[in-house]
């Protein structure tokens, strides 16, 4: 086994009889780090990627890196948002369908919108096993070959209290997708950061991103796409909404649109809407909920910033963490 540096700070422990590549580093911080908590670990995968932390509040090392050339205003993003996650359904003996976007949020944890997967008549959950995600795809096609795209089932799905969700006009509309197994972080697939701390708050004129599948069907490009959107305060977003709309539009949703921008693409709900912070990590703070038909349209975000379900997520991700890591 290779030594590993150590200071007096922390020590570094190797794992795996010293293989390096994709092996795990524990690094345990000594008492002189966060306020004397003792032994606050770091499980870092080598290659610089951060994997999982436990007592830190900061973003991992690596979430949210987007490849610096792909920052478009609608162009291909060619792998340049690898947290882009593809759901897909199957329909009795139909094949998979693609029926919504999401955002990879963990190595196993996809954020997307509740009604992507909820029957609403049933007032149930949609089961996990008819749920499927690809990540890595640049084709909307569930059986077309790409060298580096991931499909993996889904193992558990958590929506917030359903009654609420139908009783509100989808007012807590998010959820979570467990995945059967973590994915293989590359350049390719990475995971979007989190504001688990509320450290951010987005004003009014603030750009952010959404990708999704393109709707021309001749294209003769790949498939994904990113549009840069602007966030709206609710004001603003209240002048450009028919009346019909105003009732989707509560404290838990804020607003995002361009000129010349549809925002309404068929299947695009569940999307994630990401902002930039200082160190250049995009940060996602609202999934794409409800949207308008037209170019100069505005879609309705669930905002995950909203103490209530920013509190919910926090819980549904300890409890699904929990069962990944007594797994392994």
């Amino acid at each position: 086994q290779p030594s590993a540096n150590m200071t007096d700070n922390f020590s570094v422990e190797c794992k795996l009889l010293g293989k390096m590549d994709k092996t795990y580093i524990l690094v345990l911080c000594f008492s002189v780090f966060l306020n004397n908590v003792n032994n606050v670990s770091l499980e870092v995968l080598t290659e610089k990627t951060t994997i999982s932390s436990t007592g830190l509040s900061q973003h991992p090392t690596e979430c949210g890196r987007v490849q610096k050339e792909s920052l478009p205003n609608i162009t291909n993003t060619e792998f340049g948002f690898p947290w882009f996650v593809a759901i897909y359904r199957k329909y009795g003996d139909e094949g998979w369908e693609y029926v919504c976007g999401g955002t990879l949020i963990s190595p196993h944890i996809v954020l997307t919108a509740a009604h992507c997967v909820v029957d609403i008549v049933a007032k149930k959950k949609i089961s996990a096993s008819e749920f499927k995600v690809a990540l890595g795809k640049l084709y909307k096609e569930w059986d077309r070959e790409e060298p580096y795209a991931q499909k993996i089932n889904v193992r558990e799905i958590a929506v917030p209290d359903f009654q609420q969700l139908l009783e509100t006009d989808f007012k807590l509309d998010m959820g979570l997708l467990d995945l059967d197994k973590s994915i293989e972080i590359n350049s390719k697939v990475m995971f979007a950061c989190i504001d688990w701390e509320q450290s951010f708050a987005p004003t009014h004129g603030v750009f952010g991103y959404l990708t999704r599948w393109n709707s021309d069907e001749k294209a003769q490009t790949p498939d994904l796409e990113t549009v840069k959107l602007t966030y709206y305060n609710k004001e603003k977003c209240k002048e450009n909404l028919p009346p019909n709309f105003l009732r989707f539009l509560a404290n838990t949703k804020f607003c995002a649109g361009s000129a010349g921008v549809p925002v309404f693409i068929r299947a695009s709900s569940g999307s994630g809407f990401s902002v930039v912070n200082e160190n250049g990590q995009h940060t996602v703070i609202g999934v794409l909920s409800v949207a308008m038909k037209g170019q100069n349209s505005y879609g309705l975000f669930t905002n995950i910033t909203d103490l209530i379900l920013l509190n919910w997520m926090t819980e549904q991700k300890k409890k699904l963490d929990t069962f990944h890591n007594d797994k392994n």
